[in-house]
């Protein structure tokens, strides 16, 4: 990280910081999310109640990803608008699928109520050996729970399609499918 103030603006008492953040190479992995981001480069632009992405690329899955957007501090209420474009990201969720897609997700809000909104279109999709589809649903099924009230994700809404290249083929242990899909998740 680089960063550039400027002293000349505020008091000493109140001081109004400005300036901007330059990342050079950087990495973040988190350990619920099952792909990291590498290669991290851009540039931030901050004063005291806005952080602006300026320009900020990055690489997941052996994709290529460009995040733009604001957040801001109003009364103390942080609201954001956020956007992410990804290219060729490859994601292996769950074990033992890996997919590759496109998308254009925008994430507006706070963290009162916010929307995640946009689109992903599944270039290829391919599934390891031994993996059972019906398993996976079941298990899921048994694990699936309420998202507690005080959880920040609580009040996340989603508005994303979900699309298959035309004539998608999936390759798996006992069979070679084609087809297409158009989901709406909601």
């Amino acid at each position: 990280f680089k960063t550039m103030l400027d002293p000349r603006t505020g008091t000493l008492h109140d001081p109004v910081p400005q300036g901007t953040i330059q990342i050079k190479d950087g990495a973040a992995t988190y350990g619920g999310l099952p792909s990291g981001l590498s290669d991290i480069n851009g540039s931030l632009a901050f004063t005291r109640d806005r952080i602006h992405i300026e320009q900020l690329t990055a690489r997941s899955g052996g994709g290529n990803l460009d995040l733009k957007g604001d957040l801001t501090n109003y009364n103390q209420q942080f609201n954001f608008d956020l956007t992410a474009v990804g290219k060729d990201v490859r994601l292996r969720y769950p074990p033992g699928v890996s997919s590759t897609a496109n998308a254009e997700l925008h994430w507006r809000g706070s963290r009162a109520a916010s929307m995640i909104s946009g689109d992903i279109l599944v270039n290829k999709l391919s599934v390891t050996p031994g993996f059972d589809f019906g398993s996976y649903l079941e298990r899921s099924r048994q694990s699936a729970s309420i998202t507690p009230a005080n959880s920040p994700l609580y009040n996340v809404k989603l508005d994303i399609a979900v699309q298959t290249a035309p004539e998608l083929q999936m390759k798996t242990a006992v069979a070679r499918l084609s087809g297409d899909a158009d989901l709406r998740l909601r």
